[in-house]
């Protein structure tokens, strides 16, 4: 558990998965541990909060619908944000020709 010292804010994340559950277990997971935690169910959501206020960290989702872990990142970076990114992922590989096509 991190401990900030009174006068800093906790340090803020940003968790964007498109699996409820995950991204409540993980807001909650970093929440005890002392982490301000913001969440987003999508790529376009991510980059709207972004918007909004830059966090020092994203834990991102490589496989989602619609927008991508990948072109977040990419658009992050076109962006110039600077806060690391930690990408999750349940896939052997994150390369989109090797991806299972799936509908959603």
């Amino acid at each position: 558990m991190i401990s900030p010292m009174a006068s800093e804010p906790a340090p803020d994340v940003l968790v964007v998965d498109d699996d409820e559950d995950i991204r409540v277990s993980l807001e909650r997971g970093l929440r005890l541990s002392g982490f301000s935690v913001r969440t987003a169910a999508g790529g376009v959501q991510a980059l709207a909060a972004v918007a909004e206020r830059e966090p020092s960290c994203i834990v991102l989702d490589v496989d989602m619908p619609g927008m991508d872990g990948v072109a977040v990142v990419t658009r992050l970076r076109e962006l110039n944000v600077q806060a690391a990114v930690c990408m999750l992922s349940a896939l052997v590989s994150v390369d989109p020709g090797d991806r299972p096509s799936r509908r959603r």
